[in-house]
């Protein structure tokens, strides 16, 4: 049994939270913005600003240390991305990554649990994967301060989006559940996806959770088991329109 699905959008507007320097870039080129909270400071830099709408993108990220003192931050883990490109409703509501309910946290490079720690004056740089349904982006970042967190943003970077271009995917429940995505004009790089899928019965909601972005050579991507009785995933062409896939066994 063949299912054709184009992806759906998810609702972005950013809200800044500290005031910070830099704006967005009308002329579609490289952009980067930076703000600065207790010692901390947070560039977000992206490679254009112009994208088909609900774009897949990916971010340079730096945190540099502008305090005198050593500064110490929970790193990317299975269950969270720190620091991250987030986006917000108008009325400030998280909704990508956190606005997913079946996954809140998103890594863009697998599982760690070592903490970061940052000197006096040293930067480091994380590159992450972010969905843009709506025109603004910022980078966030949480770290340890005065025995409990702060909290440092980049200023909102508005970006100016084409037409919706989302891939072509067409479901197969056999022999086994698989989707098969094409892309609607050309791409560059690989297919990312990440996705959660059921397979246990009276099990949790998902029994396997990819929390991060996978990547994939070639076009058709599966679940964790033969036959999930539901599926659910977000995937796309770096650069282009995501598809976001529900499926439900019948």
């Amino acid at each position: 049994m063949l299912k054709h699905v184009v992806g759906g959008g998810m609702g972005l507007l950013l809200m800044m939270l500290l005031v910070g320097c830099g704006a967005g870039n009308r002329s579609g080129g490289p952009v980067s913005v930076s703000g600065v909270a207790d010692g901390m400071r947070i560039t977000l830099i992206l490679p254009r600003t112009v994208y088909p709408a609900d774009p897949l993108i990916r971010a340079e990220i730096k945190y540099h240390n502008v305090s005198r003192h050593l500064i110490t931050a929970a790193g990317t883990s299975c269950t969270q991305n720190n620091p991250l490109v987030q986006d917000l409703s108008p009325s400030g509501t998280v909704l990508f990554p956190d606005g997913v309910r079946w996954i809140q946290f998103i890594p863009d490079c697998g599982a760690t649990t070592e903490d970061l720690f940052l000197n006096s004056g040293n930067t480091l740089t994380s590159f992450v994967y972010a969905v843009a349904p709506d025109p603004a982006v910022r980078a966030v970042m949480t770290f340890r301060h005065n025995g409990g967190t702060a909290t440092v943003a980049s200023p909102i970077v508005h970006l100016h989006f084409t037409r919706y271009l989302p891939p072509r995917v067409t479901i197969r429940s056999t022999p086994v559940v698989s989707a098969t995505l094409a892309p609607r004009g050309r791409v560059h790089g690989q297919l990312l996806y990440v996705s959660a899928d059921h397979c246990y019965p009276g099990s949790a909601p998902y029994d396997y959770l990819g929390a991060y972005w996978s990547n994939i050579y070639g076009r058709t991507i599966k679940p964790q088991c033969d036959h999930p009785s539901s599926w659910q995933m977000i995937a796309g062409w770096v650069g282009g329109s995501v598809a976001n896939i529900h499926y439900v066994a019948r």
